[in-house]
Order: structure tokens, then sequence, then C-alpha cells
């Protein structure tokens, strides 16, 4: 093989690999936290995004498996109709092309556990990269003097949407607390039990103590008020699996009148859903005349 065809070959090598670390920089971005609705629960049993990301991990690894078969048939060639130029350019060429397509089927799978909120509960979805991290090794292996000038790169490129996640948009457990209060806004029972786990407590200091979704649809609505609430939030604050959301509510009276109360919602979240809530209440300062 002659040197234009070798630097031919890296150039390809290289353009493959920038390539699917931008995709699979996009994958990530979108799979730890773009602005988006809340997940369902995960559903009981085998679902149809578990068979779609068991299907792109089943395509991913027959394409890894028929590129390094296929390469190790062409090296071990004995054709004299072709020369071992020939069939090491031929054997890396078809290498690395089914490498790519196994790592974009699995980056594929990925995205859909993602966009559909299955990643949140089942984390271990992310083993959908694994792909990815052969391309990287087999870059490494082909041009070794450059090995940490190349995974300095990668790291950075893939980097790069973790700390975007933190900038821009709302995190899961916000987009999920958000769901939530949208629900009681509108009333909408089925939209707030699906924010929540299914042992949820939701506790009232010197007050109330719920267990449970059946004890906690109960509450939803007080016969004391009629219509509505009016929840608006001020301020999210995170930290780990811990969301504290601050806002006013107003609700009418079924006596008459008005109640305006100022809150400190305090939730604890397990697996992208509120495993408990802790509700702080008070009447708003009053204005100095």
């Amino acid at each position: 093989m002659t040197d234009g065809e070798l630097r031919t070959l890296r150039i390809i090598h290289i353009a493959m690999i920038l390539g699917v670390t931008f995709f699979a920089a996009v994958v990530i971005f979108v799979c730890v936290g773009l602005p988006g609705p809340a997940p369902a629960p995960r559903p009981a049993g085998f679902t149809l995004i578990d068979m779609m990301a068991a299907s792109a991990a089943v395509v991913s690894l027959a394409a890894w498996g028929g590129g390094q078969l296929l390469y190790t048939r062409q090296m071990t060639s004995t054709d004299p109709a072709t020369s071992p130029a020939t069939r090491l350019r031929t054997a890396t060429l078809i290498r690395l092309f089914l490498f790519e397509a196994a790592t974009f089927f699995s980056l594929v799978g990925l995205l859909v556990t993602g966009i559909s909120g299955a990643l949140a509960q089942t984390p271990a979805y992310w083993l959908l990269l694994i792909p990815y991290g052969v391309q990287v090794w087999l870059v490494m292996k082909t041009f070794p003097a450059r090995a940490v000038a190349v995974l300095l790169f990668l790291s950075l490129a893939l980097a790069a949407p973790v700390h975007a996640r933190e900038k821009i948009g709302q995190t899961l457990n916000k987009r999920v607390v958000q769901t939530y209060m949208d629900g009681f806004n509108a009333g909408d029972h089925k939209k707030i039990l699906a924010c929540l786990t299914d042992d949820v407590e939701w506790i009232l200091p010197g007050g109330v103590h719920l267990k449970g979704k059946a004890a906690f649809d109960k509450e939803i609505e007080n016969p004391a008020f009629v219509g509505r609430p009016v929840i608006k939030i001020t301020r999210y604050t995170e930290e780990n699996n811990v969301v504290v959301a601050e806002g006013s509510v107003t609700c009418a009276k079924k006596d008459g009148g008005r109640i305006n109360l100022v809150f400190s919602d305090i939730f604890v979240m397990k697996n992208g859903l509120v495993e408990s809530l802790t509700s702080f209440l008070m009447d708003p300062p009053k204005e100095k005349p």
C-alpha cells in the first residue's frame, strides 16, 4: 500500500470517528436532560422501547462481529488475484464501515430510550455506548502516537453536552416536578399520579402524612375549595435527587373568599419520579402601610 493510499485510509478513519462522535454528543445532550415532557412511569414487562433498544443492540453486535470476521478473512486470504495491499485496504474499509454502522445503530437505540424516558427508568441502557467505545479503541490502536490527543479531544467532545445540560433547559427531575405542578393547575389526577412512585409520601409538618398513591389521589381536590388552584413557581433549586420548588398558590373557598399562600415544596426523587414530598405553607407577609 502506497503512502498516499495509507494517508487516505487514515483520513477516512478520522472523518468517520469525528462524525460518530458528534452524533454521540447530540445523543448524550438529549438523553441527559433537554426540556421536554416528563416520562411516564415504566410499565411492567418487556415494552416496545425495550424491543427497539434490544434490536439496535443485536444489529450493532452483528455489524461489529461481521466487520471483524470479514477483516480476518480478507487478511488471511491467499487469493493470488489480489495483492496484500489491496486486501488490507479492502479489509480495513469494510471493517470501518461496519463498525460505524454498529455504533450508529446503538446510538439510535440510546436516543430512542432517552426521548421516551425509558433511559431514566433503566440506566442499563447506557451500555449501548459500548460500540462507540470500541470505535475509540480502534482509533487509538490505529494512531498510537496520537492516542493521548485523540482521547482528550473525544473526552471534551462528549463532556460538552453534559456541561451544556446545566446551562440549557431543565433536568429530568425538574421537568417531572413541573409536570406535577401543571397537573394540579389543570386538575388532572392522571397526570399528577404519573409523576409519583407507588409508595409516595406526602408530608405537611404538623398536619398531614399520607402514604401511597390512593391516599394522595384523595387529597388532590379538597372539599373546602372550589375550582382549580392557580400555582405559580418562582424558583426551582436542585441538588442530587432533591428538588425544591418555591412559589404561591391561590384558590377560591367554598364558603366565599380566596386563600392565598406561599409555599416551599421539597421533592425527593427516585428514578425520575416523586418518592416523597414535604410541603411548607404559610400566609404571605403583609405589606407595610
